[in-house]
This record gives C-alpha cells, sequence and structure tokens, in this order.
C-alpha cells in the first residue's frame, strides 16, 4: 500500500493484494488448500490480484476552524475470472440450459464515503472530538458478477456519551443492498 499526502486534507492512496489471501480449492480435489493464515503474498494467475485506488478530503482535521469531516471516493479491480451469475456463453440462463455460466475476466466497484461531525461537546483543542456525527456510504458493481450491486449505509455516531470515556464511540448505523 502506497499513500501520499501532499497536504493534511487531502490523500491519494493505493494498494496491491494477493487475489485470496486466506487459501483457495485444489481444482482437483476441491480440498481448501491453506496459505499460512492468510498472510501470503502470492500474484498469480490461479488467483488474480486485488488493486484498490482511493482519494480523500479531511475538512477541519484538528478540528480547531469547524466541525471535522472526511470525503472518500475510491475504485477496486479483482484480476480473476468471475462467473456470470445468469447467463451462460450463449446468452441464455444456464440455470434452465444446464449450460456452464459465462466468465467474466476482472470484477470491479466504486464507493463514496461521507463522515460529518454535526456536533460538538468541546470547542476547540478536545484531541477526542467529542460529539455527534454522521456517515453515509453508497457503492456499486456489476450485477453480472456480483451479488449486490448497489448498497447504501448510513448512521449516527457519538463519541464521549458516557462521561470519563471521552474516546469510546457508540453507533447506530443502516444498510441497503
Amino acid at each position: 500500500r502506497l499513500k501520499i499526502a501532499p497536504h493534511e486534507v487531502c490523500y491519494l492512496q493505493a494498494g496491491i493484494y494477493d487475489g485470496n489471501p486466506g487459501g483457495f480449492p485444489d481444482p482437483t480435489t476441491g480440498e481448501q488448500i491453506n496459505n499460512n493464515a492468510g498472510v501470503e503474498f502470492e500474484i498469480n494467475n490461479d488467483e488474480g490480484y486485488l488493486a484498490y485506488l482511493e482519494t480523500g478530503y479531511r475538512l477541519n482535521p484538528d478540528g480547531r476552524d469547524g466541525l471535522p469531516g472526511t470525503y472518500k471516493i475510491g475504485a477496486y479491480y479483482h484480476s480473476d475470472d468471475f462467473y456470470d451469475l445468469y447467463h451462460d456463453a450463449n446468452g441464455d440462463f444456464y440455470v434452465l440450459t444446464g449450460n456452464s455460466p459465462e466468465t467474466h475476466e476482472g470484477n470491479y466497484g466504486f464507493y463514496a464515503l461521507a463522515e460529518q461531525q454535526i456536533y460538538r461537546e468541546i470547542a476547540g483543542d478536545d484531541p477526542a472530538h467529542q460529539g455527534l456525527g454522521l456517515f453515509a456510504r453508497y457503492a456499486t458493481a456489476p450485477k453480472n458478477r456480483n451479488l449486490f450491486t448497489e448498497s447504501y449505509d448510513g448512521g449516527i455516531v457519538y463519541k464521549g456519551l458516557l462521561p470519563g470515556r471521552d474516546w469510546d464511540t457508540c453507533a447506530l448505523a443502516a444498510s441497503y443492498l
């Protein structure tokens, strides 16, 4: 992973990872092959690679000039082959024809994330930034190779809700897939 932050309020980061770090089934026996509990890094044609790219903006990161917030957009690409969820190579529904599903080269998706504090208990130099915040996320991916093609998430977060527990976070979230 490489992160470049030319200024405290913005960054760009990218990463490339093993396409299947948790092991994979042996193609001849179906038996699960362990790869050292996911710490092995091997990019090959059997598993592909997973790459991420993200950029973000931090509004009032120190909290002195206003309420802090973070806004991000990103994308990912997985280079392995993925089966179509619906169609065979002829474009027919493979559950009806019995033919093998169509194969797609690669998989990808995009997302956007926003986190914004809307109320602060203590103004100024509170290092915990105690108060109430909101967050929202949207993600999308191709329908033919993903079970969930769009997702929406959102919620509220309160940091420092209990006296003397300034860094503790209490949150309530909802998700729609």
